[in-house]
C-alpha cells in the first residue's frame, strides 16, 4: 500500500500532464490538425492516457483508504439534487451509446436530506452509473431511484447478499474493506434509510460473480468475455466511500441477461447529531487528502 501510494503519486504529475496537452491539441484546438490520420491517432493516445490515469486516480484513492488518508468532510446534503446532478453530466455519453438514463425518483421522495461528503456520493453514482452504462446494450434504460427504506429492512436485506457475509482475508479476495473503514463511520443511524437504487436491463451478473463484487483487483468473468475495460477498483471504492458515510451498498440481479440494481444507503439528516458524535471518535490523519479525480472529464483533479 505504501508503495502504491507513493509510486502513484509520482505518477500523476507527467500523467496530467501528457492529458493535458492532448487536450489543448484536440479539444480546445489550439495547434492545426491536417492530416485525419494523426487526429487519429492522438484521438487514440488521449483515450489511453485518460484510462491510465484513471488507473492510477483508483490505485492512489485506494492507498489514501486504507492507510486511513481519506479526508471526509461531511454537510447537509440533498440526495436528489446529486442524482439529477450525475444524470445530466453522463447524459450525452448515454445518448451516444443509445442508452436511456432517468431520474425516476417518486413525486414524495423529492427532498431527501442527508449528512454526508458530497464529494464522495457522487463519485459512489458516477460509478454505478458508468458501470450501467458500461453493461448495458444500446436500446436499453438506466433508472436511478431514491426513497426511504425502514433500517431494519436495509440491514436484513443487506445481510442476504453476497455483499453483507462476513468477508474471509485471504489472497485470492486482495483483502477486505472490512479492515479498512472505522467500524465507527460504519454504523447505521436512524430509523430509516435513504436508498439510492441504479437499475439497468443488461448484462446481468451470474450467481458466481456475484460472490466477487467489492473485492479488490477482482474482474467478473463475463465482463472479462467482453473485453470491457476497467480497473477492478471502482466498487471496491465505492464500498469505502458508501461506509465512511454510515451506509451500506449491495447488488441484486436475477442472472445472465436479466439485468443489475446496485443500492446503497445513507442516513437521513435527522441523524446529524449522532454522526458527528461519532465521527468525532475516529482518529484523522494529519496528511489527509481528498479524492484524486485525474482522468475524469476533461483534467478534472
Amino acid at each position: 500500500t505504501e508503495f502504491i501510494s507513493l509510486a502513484s503519486h509520482e505518477l500523476l504529475t507527467p500523467i496530467s500532464a501528457i492529458e493535458g496537452y492532448l487536450s489543448m491539441m484536440l479539444d480546445e484546438k489550439m495547434v492545426r490538425l491536417d492530416d485525419p490520420k494523426a487526429v487519429k491517432y492522438l484521438t487514440n493516445v488521449y483515450i489511453s492516457s485518460k484510462r491510465l490515469a484513471r488507473l492510477v486516480s483508483d490505485l492512489l484513492n485506494v492507498s489514501r483508504i486504507e492507510q486511513g488518508r481519506l479526508a471526509v468532510q461531511k454537510t447537509d446534503l440533498s440526495v436528489n439534487q446529486v442524482i439529477q446532478s450525475v444524470v445530466d453530466e453522463l447524459k450525452f455519453k448515454a445518448r451516444d451509446a443509445g442508452i436511456t438514463v432517468q431520474n425516476i425518483t417518486p413525486p414524495d421522495h423529492q427532498n431527501l436530506m442527508t449528512f454526508a461528503d458530497a464529494d464522495k456520493i457522487k463519485e459512489v453514482l458516477v460509478n454505478l452509473c458508468g458501470n450501467a452504462l458500461k453493461f448495458t446494450p444500446r436500446g436499453g434504460r438506466v433508472a436511478v431511484t431514491a426513497w426511504l427504506w425502514p433500517t431494519g429492512t436495509v440491514n436484513h436485506i443487506y445481510t442476504q447478499t453476497p455483499a453483507g457475509q462476513p468477508a474471509v482475508v485471504d489472497a485470492s479476495n486482495g483483502g477486505s474493506l472490512q479492515h479498512s473503514v472505522d467500524a465507527r463511520y460504519k454504523t447505521l443511524l436512524g430509523k430509516n434509510q435513504i436508498v439510492v437504487s441504479v437499475a439497468d436491463n443488461g448484462m446481468g451478473i451470474t450467481p458466481d460473480d456475484m460472490k466477487k463484487l467489492f473485492r479488490k483487483f477482482t474482474r467478473l468473468d463475463s465482463v472479462m468475455a467482453h473485453s470491457i475495460p476497467g480497473t477492478g477498483l471502482g466498487l471496491y471504492i465505492s464500498k469505502a466511500l458508501v461506509e465512511l458515510n454510515h451506509g451500506r451498498i449491495w447488488a441484486e440481479s436475477p442472472g445472465k441477461n436479466k439485468g443489475t440494481v446496485f443500492r446503497f444507503s445513507l442516513p437521513p439528516t435527522e441523524a446529524k447529531a449522532q454522526i458527528a458524535q461519532l465521527d468525532a471518535q475516529v482518529p484523522k490523519a494529519k496528511d489527509a487528502k481528498p479524492l484524486s479525480h485525474i482522468g475524469e472529464g476533461n483534467g478534472r483533479q
